[in-house]
């Protein structure tokens, strides 16, 4: 930069690079317009070192300035708890003793810089002890985490997703129904070649967390989906047709199912108000309506109507939930006032007691979450809080409050925690915080989800569904009678790359309750094909070629390329 008329080049690019680091949409880009991500910042780190690299020859015979420079770095890193480790330090020093000892006059051993090789020295033993770092148990530890060959075959043979297809191959004749249940293993049921309701991916689907925030589920990561909390209603709108809990687990089980097999390991449960794949609705929810409703609100209007978006016709829905009065009790270790809960030490409880309604599900929301460390305890470390809830009929759920500086943080301060359908009604809600502080918040609610209903909308749903249902490669088929106007909707995450055919005529894809794919359909007898395209998948491979093209002819006829080829 000091001199970019000659460096106009590296310049340029140089201040792209920071550009996308530091400008979040950038990061969202890169990340294939999912959310934002800073993974690609090695290309930044490839660049610098290429450009060091380029200005050696200059800067080796100035050392005040490269001790100073790499001095300023130390500092920097000494200031941001995620550079405050021996893996970072530790290279960085090596480096100054290097700046410092080395000699500035040229010594050559066999006609090699004696620098050079000392340079070449230091960099293998910063590999080397980067990699000790990483695996060794004082550092990163990730030999712990390593599994022998046999450990993973006896994972294969002996997990819920093997144990749930096993099951589903002796008994289950329908090709789309899914299963969830208690400690499951994200993307496992891949491997098996079946449906769950967890999975882990990188740049999931951005309509699926949209559905989430929209119904308060606790979702630690925004790139983890981990099933529906056990919600009746959510599952059955799911699709999902069977839980599966390991013996170990004393996790809750949803509404309306009923043990079919019990295994050495796991428990299998069927749900008696599944909902076939490809169900539908006599009407929808308008936009407004939605809006104004809040989470528990939204997932019992679903089973009566559904949301379509860009919907303006209103349609009301019986509502079954009832918000509880609640008195607070806490013990001498923390305060409740409106508005905020100041938490003197760990794990002070708070107790919400209340006359709780028979025959329903437990809803404890807490919205506007925000964490004050008023006790300034927040260590490097400590970039999250663990809530802890249990009812007076002894179920328990542990929910984690990321702060902002915490890696995975994505901006959730809305729980709604179901915590267990009782046949009589609750009396108390426990609720402790593992790091003391200062916890405000905009609303807390209690609320009775009835399921009286619940039996009459499963079977509503069902009675009009897809059938002959077939999935195949980026395609699904099926046909469906009606016997009047209706919404078809198919549980598939909505993206823009779906398109649809109805008797062989184009259709045109809504998106529905938040997440999900729907077609409005006349009355009769229907063909229906769904199939998939990567939006922009031809612009993108365009780019890509242009971009192969121009790599080229930059290397052939820059300076550097001409003396390759030469």
């Amino acid at each position: 930069f000091r001199k970019p008329k000659k460096n106009l080049l590296l310049c340029i690019l140089s201040v792209i690079s920071v550009l996308c680091i530091c400008i979040p949409f950038c990061g969202k880009v890169l990340n294939g317009f999912r959310f934002v991500s800073c993974r690609w910042c090695f290309g930044v780190c490839l660049l610098i070192a290429y450009c060091f690299t380029n200005e050696w020859d200059k800067l080796r015979g100035n050392r005040i300035y490269l001790f100073t420079m790499s001095f300023l770095v130390f500092l920097v890193s000494c200031v941001s708890s995620w550079s405050r480790t021996a893996r970072v330090l530790i290279p960085l020093c090596i480096c100054l003793f290097f700046l410092i000892v080395a000699d500035s006059e040229d010594r050559k051993v066999f006609g090699i810089d004696i620098r050079q090789l000392v340079m070449l020295g230091l960099v293998l033993l910063n590999i080397f002890y980067i990699a000790d770092y990483d695996f060794s148990y004082r550092g990163s530890g990730r030999l712990k985490y390593a599994m022998s060959i046999q450990d993973v075959r006896d994972l294969f043979t002996s997990s819920e997703s093997y144990a749930m297809k096993d099951y589903l191959d002796q008994n289950e004749s329908d090709p789309a129904v899914r299963y969830s249940g208690n400690n499951l293993i994200p993307n496992n049921a891949m491997l098996h070649d079946a449906y769950s309701t967890d999975y882990y991916w990188s740049i999931t689907n951005n309509y699926d967390q949209v559905f989430r925030n929209e119904l308060n589920l606790t979702n630690r990561c925004s790139w983890m989906i981990k099933g529906y909390e056990h919600r009746s209603e959510l599952d059955a709108l799911a699709n999902v047709k069977y839980y599966i809990n390991d013996h170990d687990s004393n996790g809750m089980l949803p509404y309306g199912f009923s043990l079919k097999e019990s295994g050495e390991s796991y428990d299998i449960f069927e749900n008696e108000y599944y909902i076939p794949f490809g169900y539908t609705y006599n009407r929808a929810i308008s936009d407004s309506l939605w809006s104004e409703m809040n989470a528990v609100e939204k997932q019992e209007a679903m089973m009566q109507a559904v949301a379509i978006k860009g919907n303006s016709s209103l349609s009301g829905y019986v509502k079954d939930d009832t918000d509880l009065t609640y008195t607070v009790r806490c013990n001498s270790g923390a305060e409740y006032e409106d508005g905020s809960i100041l938490v003197k030490s760990e794990d002070n409880e708070i107790t919400f007691t209340f006359e709780g309604i028979d025959a329903c599900e437990n809803y404890f929301t807490i919205e506007g979450l925000h964490f004050e460390d008023v006790y300034s305890l927040v260590e490097d470390d400590h970039t999250e809080t663990q809530i802890r809830m249990s009812t007076s009929a002894g179920k328990e759920k542990t929910v984690f409050y990321l702060m902002p500086n915490h890696h995975y943080y994505y901006g959730k301060q809305d729980y709604s925690v179901m915590l267990g359908y009782e046949e009589k009604g609750l009396k108390s809600i426990t609720v402790s915080f593992s790091l003391p502080g200062k916890y405000d918040f905009s609303e807390i609610r209690v609320t009775a989800l009835s399921l009286e209903h619940y039996p009459d909308y499963c079977a509503n749903l069902s009675e009009d569904h897809l059938e002959d249902v077939v999935f195949e490669t980026n395609r699904v088929t099926g046909k469906i009678t009606l016997k009047r106007e209706k919404y078809l909707l198919l549980s598939i995450p909505y993206s823009k790359g779906w398109k649809a055919k109805v008797d062989g005529k184009d259709a045109q894809v809504l998106q529905a309750n938040e997440h999900y794919l729907a077609l409005s359909l006349p009355k009769g007898s229907h063909e229906i094909e769904l199939y998939y395209s990567t939006p922009t998948l031809k612009i993108a491979a365009a780019v890509s070629a242009l971009s192969f093209v121009a790599f080229i002819a930059l290397a052939v006829y820059s300076e550097v390329g001409k003396r390759y080829v030469s």
